[in-house]
């Protein structure tokens, strides 16, 4: 190789190393300058994320806020859950629920819990129910027609044999209802009648338990169930006795034949005994009272009776007259 070409083979080595080194800088650089650009981004997101909050809302009113989307769709998930559990499968929320992103607010974000008690007070769940319908008053929800007319046969039959009515209109309608509101056949009929035990009624001199349960439109029994460790025989002013949450919503008019045995009172008749002197009169024969079976068509409401109707009688055993001696004397002293 002429001393010319190694002359310029080495200047074409050392611009090729310049070459490199600069491709190598300016890679550097690309790299440094796509990793800020990362942080940036990596800052930014991390910032946006921290000022973000998630708002639930009933129609148009914002309700609570939570950190993250998943909290507000626990909360929501969590009006269902309880519903779910008592194996109601299809659920509706009214007024509807949305959740919305929003920037963080002054104020910190609920829990998951403080949302739900927050939704709690202002959304009805909602399940299709058969609802008995009492005087144009909500009376209860069931699960289906069947169970709705199941709990009015068990509300009538509840206050004794007779011929049963209801004093109200009552319809079983299918509706969307409260879950809150929704019962078993036992808890509904205890509703209707007024069962639940709550209100307290101090006993005032002279008051009976039968005298009690006719003014709060219940019966003995019922007074007796409320309060099994009461004597009302022996009722003494000043107990307590417990009495139903709310009067019945319905009105059971039971008509029932009754058989009573009544006294018949014997009369006393005047016997003239010649024997007797003025102002002697001797009992001859003691007198008897009889009996007879008396019929009545007796009306009840809720098991009190409000009317009763003779219908007829049958004398069992005829009174027996007293019979009292007299003087003819005292007779003849009278006529003159």
């Amino acid at each position: 190789m002429s001393a010319p070409q190694r002359a310029y083979y080495g200047q074409g080595t050392q611009a090729s190393q310049r070459l490199l080194r600069l491709r190598r800088q300016l890679l550097a650089e690309r790299v440094i300058f796509f990793a800020v650009i990362a942080a940036l981004l990596v800052l930014l997101i991390r910032e946006e994320q921290e000022n973000r909050a998630y708002e639930l809302r009933v129609g148009t009113q914002p309700v609570a806020t939570v950190a993250t989307h998943g909290d507000a769709v626990k909360a929501i998930e969590a009006l269902t859950r309880q519903p779910a559990k008592k194996g109601l499968k299809e659920i509706s929320l009214y007024p509807d629920v949305t959740i919305e992103r929003v920037v963080r607010p002054p104020l910190p974000t609920v829990s998951v819990e403080e949302a739900r008690k927050a939704l709690e007070k202002r959304v009805l769940v909602l399940t299709p129910a058969w609802v008995i319908i009492a005087g144009g008053r909500f009376g209860a929800a069931l699960r289906s027609k069947r169970e709705a007319q199941e709990t009015l046969n068990r509300v009538r039959k509840s206050y004794g044999p007779g011929r049963t009515s209801f004093k109200e209109p009552v319809q079983v309608e299918s509706i969307w209802a409260p879950v809150k509101n929704m019962f078993s056949v036992k808890e509904a009929a205890s509703h209707l009648r007024g069962g639940a035990a709550a209100r307290k009624h101090r006993v005032a001199e002279g008051e009976t338990a039968e005298r009690i349960a006719r003014t709060h439109r219940i019966t003995v029994e019922a007074l007796r169930d409320l309060n099994p460790k009461t004597d009302l025989a022996r009722l003494r002013p000043g107990v307590q006795l417990s009495l139903p949450y709310q009067p019945p919503l319905l009105t059971v008019v039971t008509a029932r034949k009754v058989e009573e045995i009544e006294q018949i009172p014997f009369g006393t008749e005047a016997v003239f005994q010649p024997d007797l002197r003025p102002g002697e009169n001797p009992v001859l024969v003691e007198g008897r009272p009889g009996s007879k079976k008396v019929e009545y068509l007796v009306t009840l409401e809720n098991g009190v009776e409000e009317s009763r109707k003779f219908m007829s009688s049958t004398i069992i055993e005829p009174p027996v007259s007293r019979q009292v001696g007299v003087s003819p004397h005292l007779s003849r002293q009278g006529g003159r």
